[in-house]
């Protein structure tokens, strides 16, 4: 940019503007879960002059904290048959409106979340053991002690991954005696082994 008159043209001198990125495009990822789902990945293509993506599920699903262009969201604490996830971008000129992807919920599938090889080792235990099972897919789960009379002793919440998980379990300050190690899903189903404890 220049001025000019009758005198003559000042130097040239450049403004770099930046302007209000565009609104992200299509989301892609899973239209339909189980609310078991704790980890479904979702994504935008990379917006120019993005600086910030801001992410948002509604209905009780929960996003991770991410500030790119993917997030995983969590459905475990879903309420309703649907759910909305969006994302916004930013930089210093203004916020787009949000790019929304709409997801179907099934709040009643029972996606088995584990109850293949479910041990305890050492078994009998003194101090300590260790809960393994493997898991058929990802999802929160109680993990639960309790003794003969039914009675629950202990209970943990543990985030079940895919594949071979382990979780240590202080039996320390346990009765000498037979108690019960309980797994259950969100939705109720149950795995469970006995445990001595010396």
């Amino acid at each position: 940019m220049s001025a000019s008159n009758t005198c003559g043209a000042s130097p040239s001198r450049c403004l770099i503007t930046t302007a209000k990125p565009a609104i992200p495009g299509l989301i892609t990822g899973s239209s339909s879960v189980c609310k078991t789902a704790a980890s479904e990945a979702y994504s935008v293509a990379n917006v120019t002059g993005a600086a910030f993506y801001y992410w948002s599920a509604s209905n009780g699903a929960v996003p991770s904290i991410s500030n790119t262009n993917s997030v995983t969201v969590n459905y475990n604490y879903a309420t309703s048959t649907t759910a909305a996830v969006a994302v916004s971008v930013a930089n210093g000129c203004g916020t787009t409106s949000p790019s929304r992807k709409i997801v179907s919920v099934n709040l009643l599938c029972k996606e088995e979340l584990y109850a293949e090889g479910l041990i305890a080792y050492p078994n009998p235990a003194n101090e300590n053991t260790t809960i393994s099972f493997t898991g058929k897919s990802e999802g929160l789960a109680t993990l639960e002690v309790s003794n003969v009379l039914g009675e629950t002793l202990r209970k943990y919440e543990v985030v079940v991954q895919r594949g071979r998980n382990e979780f240590n379990v202080s039996t320390g300050t346990l009765s000498p005696g037979l108690y019960l190690i309980t797994v259950k899903t969100p939705d109720g189903t149950a795995s469970s082994i006995r445990l001595t404890v010396n």
